[in-house]
């Protein structure tokens, strides 16, 4: 076994998987590579409060720079941690990342959520054991005693770690072109709807706002598609920003 890769994030269950990471390259003399993948997916307001309610259930908060924990954890037991930091839907990055760096192991956390917070949220432990090509070992939370590591994250890891060993925060610039022109186009779209339909209230237009369709005045049409377009506008902004 020459490269072993863990997915992390800030909470215990990955940082267990870590951990237990951290042994077997010990073990089998591999090099590690550390993943934490920010999901790149719009959320409403209610399903970021629901999720918040779920995380602070069934997971415990360590760290913020998982990744530099992780770095410097495996500096202070003389392992090499290769850190990665991308976006995207968080399984298939993380066997994205896996097939690119021809890893023969993938370890991952498993919060061990049960029932309906299972289904609702999903697992991605599930899905990367289902797809991956390569041997998945899940560690289950609470398995692992990351004591230690709960303590090493209360340190000032940029003491620990080099500049050139720490993560900095990811700007994905074509991620923001994308949604720059997104943006761009359907606010033209709204505001050429809302300026007709502001355009057939003026006095000289007044006659064609007042005929009726269908029994219902032109205004009036104008109005709830100003609204109906406002909907579609969001819906599609929160779809595929």
């Amino acid at each position: 076994m020459k490269k072993v890769l863990v997915a992390v994030d800030e909470y215990a269950a990955s940082i267990g998987a870590a951990k237990k990471a951290v042994e077997l390259a010990t073990k089998y003399n591999a090099s590690l590579i550390a993943v934490q993948v920010e999901e790149d997916l719009i959320r409403t307001a209610y399903e970021k409060e629901e999720e918040s309610l779920a995380v602070k259930e069934y997971m415990d908060k360590i760290s913020d720079r998982p990744l530099d924990l992780i770095a410097a954890y495996g500096k202070k037991q003389n392992i090499d941690v290769k850190v990665i930091k991308t976006e995207g839907m968080v399984a298939r990055s993380i066997l994205k990342i896996a097939d690119e760096e021809q890893v023969d192991f993938i370890v991952v956390g498993d919060s061990d959520r049960k029932g309906m917070e299972r289904i609702h949220f999903g697992s991605v432990a599930t899905s990367i054991v289902q797809k991956s090509t390569v041997p998945v070992i899940v560690v289950r939370h609470g398995i692992v005693d990351i004591s230690d590591l709960t303590l090493l994250a209360t340190e000032k890891l940029d003491e620990i770690l080099t500049k050139e060993e720490t993560i900095a925060p990811i700007f994905n610039q074509e991620r923001y072109d994308r949604n720059l022109s997104l943006s761009f186009r359907l606010c033209t779209i709204f505001i050429v709807t809302y300026f007709i339909a502001a355009l057939l209230t003026t006095s000289e237009l007044k006659a064609v706002a007042s005929f009726h369709i269908i029994g219902v005045p032109v205004a009036v049409i104008l109005g709830m598609l100003v609204f109906a377009v406002g909907l579609g506008v969001t819906k599609s902004y929160l779809r595929q920003s």
